[in-house]
């Protein structure tokens, strides 16, 4: 009685091996430039400044979520950011950005956009204020965050043009 084995080709299971741990790098390298942040956000009536509970704090570059508590404040921690590659270049930013949706009801949804957080570390602020909703009220408020005014010093005396 003769056996016969046929022999198997391991070159596919090389090639399938060698993907499964390349697609494993790129995954890797591409969650660790991931940065985060978080944040200590505080929610306002705008005209009494009165703390808002209950207030929906919505990221919705990540899908991330939060309420606030009875004294307006909510504290998001884990939060993806990423950075603005062109101003990054012309001179590096120790912040990332993000965008964050605000409602509750009775009042005004706000947009806040190029909203910045540090990475690694928590941002106290910032304070949002809500307007109440009125007859011929806008659909939105929107918000955009400016730079540290030190940043936005520094770059415009980075490029500042040479004296004649």
């Amino acid at each position: 009685m003769h056996l016969h084995f046929r022999k198997r080709s391991f070159l596919p299971f090389l090639l399938l091996g060698a993907l499964a741990i390349c697609l494993g790098l790129l995954l890797y390298f591409a969650l660790a430039r991931q940065e985060y942040g978080h944040l200590d956000i505080s929610v306002v009536d705008a005209y009494t400044l009165a703390p808002l509970e209950d207030a929906q704090l919505v990221f919705p570059d990540s899908g991330l979520q939060a309420v606030t508590d009875e004294a307006g404040r909510a504290q998001v921690f884990g939060l993806p950011i990423r950075r603005h590659p062109q101003q990054d270049r012309l001179l590096p930013q120790d912040w990332g950005e993000c965008t964050l949706l605000v409602y509750r009801e009775g009042y005004i949804p706000y947009a806040l956009f190029y909203l910045q957080v540090p990475a690694g570390r928590l941002r106290s602020g910032p304070t949002i204020y809500l307007f109440p909703q009125y007859t011929g009220a806008p659909a939105v408020i929107t918000v955009v965050e400016s730079p540290a005014t030190a940043w936005a010093e520094e770059l415009a005396e980075k490029y500042k043009p040479a004296s004649p």
